[in-house]
């Protein structure tokens, strides 16, 4: 932003709504969103990002560069520039930008789609900032030369996330790999019974005979929990398939050992016996849909709040950034 005057642009490239707080002015955004928020016309500015439940993020103190300053909170996502022409070709000018987390840039157009036309008498090319939403883990970290902005985006997406989104589980054996693997002891903390986090667990650990006995445990001190028999059937060495039948018809419910249950039929060739199972996890992923607005554990999975789904200018963002937006 340019020095005296009084907006931010912001970007949630991450997977959990942030409330976000620039001089003492907030406002709430979801995952792949942006919003302008008015800021002081000083130099310098405080930030703060919150979750929902006012959980500190970051806090910091960015200072205005010449141009429009842009918030990408915790540097979540890559962002890019792309020049588009009319009334003829022209340069490219993509540039990818990596994932800072505060800067300033002199684009025209910002996560938006770009005016299909301009009148003659104005410059004939828009320059357009896009972020790199919609795209696997591994690609969007890809796209990241600087190996500290990489670490810090992966380390976000893995702290902060929704567990209830797929990629978080890539995130957090990412972090694991990078060196953070406290990242998941302390979300575990948090959450001692979600399936993804202990799914999480024995990935990193490699299926290892310690932490699958320490799963077989779990599940025996609550024989009632099918969330747990099923994490102490997953790992290591794999449970029989009459094993597997059993603990399903005990829990029919649970949409865990139901998906173990359809996953063993097709590894055994069973496609019409596992139709009905595969259903019924379809089926329970549509109640959960119909209740809040979202979908439901790994198979798809709440980025916003209920009601809410989340913008991805994949388009836009493929233009900027070339191939590899998926």
């Amino acid at each position: 932003m340019a020095l005296g005057t009084s907006t931010v642009m912001v970007y949630n490239g991450l997977g959990t709504p942030v409330r976000v707080t620039i001089d003492g002015n907030s406002r709430l955004v979801d995952p792949g969103q942006h919003v302008t928020i008015d800021a002081s016309p000083d130099a310098q500015h405080a930030v703060e990002a919150r979750l929902l439940d006012g959980q500190l993020l970051e806090s910091f103190r960015p200072s205005d560069g010449s141009n429009q300053s842009v918030y990408n909170v915790a540097g979540g996502t890559v962002m890019a520039t792309g020049v588009v022409h009319y009334g003829g070709p022209g340069d490219e000018q993509n540039t990818v930008l990596g994932a800072p987390r505060w800067f300033d840039t002199d684009a025209d157009v910002l996560f938006e789609e770009p005016p299909k036309s301009v009148s003659s008498k104005s410059k004939n090319w828009r320059k357009v900032l896009a972020a790199a939403s919609g795209m696997e883990p591994e690609s969007l970290s890809g796209l990241v030369k600087d190996d500290a902005q990489r670490k810090a985006m992966v380390l976000a997406h893995a702290r902060w996330d929704n567990i209830k989104i797929p990629s978080t589980y890539t995130w957090l054996t990412m972090a694991h790999e990078d060196g953070a693997g406290d990242v998941l002891v302390q979300r575990l903390k948090e959450s001692p019974e979600n399936v993804q986090l202990r799914r999480a667990e024995q990935g990193v650990a490699n299926e290892s005979p310690e932490i699958c006995a320490a799963a077989r445990e779990r599940a025996k001190e609550r024989p009632d929990d099918g969330d747990r028999l099923y994490l102490a059937l997953r790992c290591g060495q794999a449970a029989g398939s009459e094993e597997i039948a059993a603990a399903r018809a005990r829990f029919p419910d649970n949409v865990w050992l139901t998906y173990l249950y359809a996953r063993t039929l097709l590894d055994h060739g069973a496609w019409n016996e596992a139709l009905e199972p595969l259903r019924k996890v379809q089926g329970q992923a549509a109640v959960r849909k119909r209740r809040t607005g979202n979908a439901v554990g790994a198979f798809a999975a709440p980025a916003g709040r209920p009601g809410q789904e989340p913008y991805v200018d994949r388009g836009l963002a493929r233009r900027c950034l070339g191939a590899g937006g998926t």
